[in-house]
């Protein structure tokens, strides 16, 4: 059984990643945003690493950035 990261993303940040996804005119850009969207899903690491033909550290590593630099609100 796989472990399943806390990939809760907020309503602005999830439109804020579509919007990149659709509009972003940077490849790696675009394919970190639907990582994250994935995540945001139900889906395992392996999961979205599959999809995306990626590996489950660099779906991980993606997903660690994230938060590190965009930490959820305090409250």
């Amino acid at each position: 059984m796989g472990k399943r990261l806390d990939t809760r993303l907020s309503e602005a940040d999830r439109l804020a990643l579509e919007q990149v996804v659709r509009k972003s005119a940077d490849w790696r850009a675009r394919e970190r945003a639907k990582t994250l969207l994935l995540l945001s899903q139900p889906l395992l690491s392996r999961e979205v690493a599959k999809l995306q033909n990626l590996h489950i550290e660099t779906v991980r590593m993606t997903w660690q950035h994230w938060a590190r630099s965009y930490p959820p609100p305090a409250g």
